[in-house]
């Protein structure tokens, strides 16, 4: 017994010294290499050691993978060869390189050498057909081409002699019936200018070739300072262009952002009126007025949009826009320029009361502003006032005292050469 109790005692001795042997070297190869490798070396051992419990919560280092970092020398070495490769058919091709360089060259100087167009004053490729457009409320969608894009530095035309690409569109302003409206500048002063451009086919398909014709005369010969100004007219293969005065903002989308005090509104009608007689004076109609045909430009209004304007002194053509219509002519009678009078005192009645006011509604009120504007909207145009009877009103006199005011500075600050 005492014999086997000794073997017993020696065996455990014996175990725990190995034990022990193994935890160092456990302890031993986890610091040199990974700790999984440790498990695979000793697979019999169960007993965990505290030493390397302590060790597996410690950040191990991943292997690197030298596999990897040669296969991406290696793709890097192709990269290079490619580039090389592509460098040499540059080199060994000189001719594309120069015809492309050429191509630009002539890109640039068709672009600089610009000729100065002249200005004509008429149309003589016209038919000359006796219809007219009946109606100016059309309702035709935007038209968009190849060259309605809003950047800057882009012909006018597609054709490299014409005169129009003298200028080069800043922006897409809107469009009216038969036409496109941009801002341009002139490349060969450095002006900024509207541009209005016309289709030739819809000129002919449409059959408005006199209306076209008296839009061009009265823009190019009439001078006021409240007409939008002409700066000359450009008749190209496809299209006909007037050079226009540019305005800041229209009248529409004026009262939109801010609201008009009272003086405001009487020195916006006061300078209609003004820009209205002129034309009156000369025998002609503008058949059109309404916010969206009126511009401001520093605190001055400009007429424009003479597109249905008309020389003479009675007619009875249907045209206009439906809420500023007068009765007359929605009643498809004779009329005469006071037409215009009915429609400045629709102006008038929006920009006082926000709204369109119906026909021979009259207005409570014993002011001023009020009288003048049920003057300007009797159905009847015999009692209706005309544009030099309404300049009379007292309710202008300040206004006149400022126009002569602004016309005396003007003339004082002008400096004549000796």
């Amino acid at each position: 017994m005492e014999f086997h109790v000794q073997i017993i005692q020696n065996s455990c001795m014996t175990s725990r010294v190995t034990q022990k042997k193994n935890c160092q070297f456990i302890r031993h190869h986890h610091q040199s290499s990974d700790f999984s490798n440790s498990k695979n070396i000793f697979p019999q051992m169960q007993i965990p050691c505290n030493d390397t419990i302590n060790n597996q919560n410690q950040f191990v280092k991943p292997k690197i993978n030298i596999q990897y970092e040669n296969q991406l020398e290696k793709n890097r070495e192709k990269i290079q060869e490619i580039k090389l490769l592509i460098l040499n058919s540059r080199n060994q091709n000189p001719l594309q390189i120069q015809k492309s360089q050429v191509k630009q060259q002539n890109i640039k100087e068709q672009k600089m050498m610009i000729e100065l167009p002249k200005p004509i004053r008429n149309i003589s490729n016209f038919s000359h057909d006796s219809r007219q457009s009946t109606t100016t409320n059309q309702t035709t969608p935007l038209r968009s081409s190849s060259n309605d894009k809003q950047f800057s530095y882009m012909q006018m035309s597609k054709n490299h002699n014409s005169p129009l690409n003298k200028f080069k569109k800043i922006k897409y302003l809107g469009r009216g019936n038969i036409s496109d409206v941009y801002s341009v500048i002139d490349t060969t002063t450095g002006m900024i200018a509207a541009l209005k451009t016309i289709q030739k086919s819809l000129i002919t398909s449409k059959g408005i070739q006199e209306l076209i014709k008296t839009e061009i005369i009265i823009q190019s010969f009439i001078s006021h300072q409240n007409i939008l100004k002409c700066y000359g007219v450009i008749n190209d293969e496809k299209q006909i262009a007037l050079v226009l005065e540019l305005g800041d903002i229209t009248l529409f989308n004026y009262k939109k952002e801010k609201k008009l005090h009272e003086k405001q509104i009487i020195d916006i009608i006061y300078q209609v009126l003004k820009g209205v007689n002129f034309l009156h004076q000369n025998g002609i109609i503008h058949r059109d007025i309404k916010p969206e045909n009126i511009l401001l430009q520093n605190g001055i209004v400009k007429l424009a949009d003479l597109g249905i304007c008309v020389k003479t002194t009675e007619t009875n053509q249907y045209c206009g826009t439906p809420g500023y219509m007068a009765p007359e002519i929605i009643e498809k009678q004779k009329y005469d320029n006071k037409v215009d009078c009915y429609s400045i005192g629709v102006l008038l009645n929006e920009l006082v009361f926000g709204k369109l006011p119906k026909i021979g509604q009259r207005i409570n009120g014993d002011t001023q502003l009020i009288n003048l504007m049920n003057h300007l909207l009797e159905v009847n145009p015999k009692n209706r006032f005309s544009c030099k009877q309404a300049l009379e009103q007292d309710i202008f006199k300040l206004c006149e005292r400022k126009a002569i005011k602004q016309s005396q500075m003007i003339k004082n600050t002008i400096l004549w050469d000796c």
